[in-house]
């Protein structure tokens, strides 16, 4: 299987404002393929500030491709949503995280899965996928259970897919193998970002904790199409570490 290896774009959000073309080239350069942009606004269909036919434009000229984008919005806004995503022939759609009033105990967990089933089968209808990014809060234990679990427990698999955040998996101590094996395909997209032993802020790829050889070692059973390296916002000498990065991986794969 050849890996699919992107990386996401918001943490390079001023950089890449600056010198767009410039960005993409140098990453596309060191073997970035794919690019998963953030910060979608609605009121001005814009995409980290670009719109979605100049970005997309951008993109392919260097080479690359977006498969996905993160997106923040509100069920009555997803068609909306859709017409972008279509427009920039993305294949998924990704909710990045939850409203509050979403997180507050078990029911209303579950009432977030309905929300994500909904919104799931209309994102289906435009030809795209629904994914629903994790953070560390879906592992603090609600009535001994994962909010997590609940979330996938609780949604139809034919509509809602995850994209697994393996920085915070790590965080909170969490193993991304025990849930490729109880929701095996379930996890199309990837981040990959590793922590600091010490601080447990993130690090380059390969400085850090997680055992991404071991993770990808069992891609097939979680379902892996794309995976995209992440830094966290606010890292400093964020090109350099995004080329380091996915250097270190390549050679922790081959």
């Amino acid at each position: 299987m050849t890996l699919r290896i992107g990386a996401q774009l918001w943490s390079l959000r001023e950089i890449l404002q600056k010198d767009p073309m410039g960005t993409l080239s140098l990453l596309s350069d060191v073997g970035y393929r794919y690019v998963e942009p953030a910060g979608f606004s609605v009121q001005d269909k814009t995409i980290q500030g670009f719109r979605p036919e100049d970005l997309k434009t951008m993109v392919e000229t260097q080479g690359m491709s977006m498969p996905c984008g993160h997106f923040f919005f509100l069920p009555q806004e997803v068609h909306i949503v859709c017409e972008c995503a279509a427009q920039m022939g993305m294949q998924y759609i990704v909710l990045p995280y939850l409203e509050d009033a979403y997180k507050l105990s078990k029911d209303t967990y579950k009432k977030a899965a309905e929300m994500l089933n909904e919104i799931g089968a209309i994102v289906n209808s435009y030809g795209l996928r629904l994914a629903y990014h994790n953070h560390a809060y879906e592992f603090e234990m609600l009535n001994q259970q994962h909010p997590f679990d609940i979330l996938l427990e609780n949604t139809d698999p034919n509509f809602v897919f995850f994209e697994m955040d393996m920085g915070w998996m790590e965080y909170a101590a969490q193993s991304p193998l025990s849930y490729f094996e109880r929701y095996a395909h379930r996890f199309p997209l990837w981040h990959l970002r590793d922590l600091d032993a010490q601080t447990k802020n993130t690090t380059i790829i390969g400085k850090g904790i997680v055992d991404f050889k071991g993770i990808f070692e069992n891609q097939h059973q979680a379902g892996l199409e794309y995976a995209f390296i992440e830094m966290a916002s606010g890292t400093t000498a964020l090109l350099e570490k995004m080329i380091q990065s996915i250097r270190n991986l390549q050679q922790c794969l081959s």
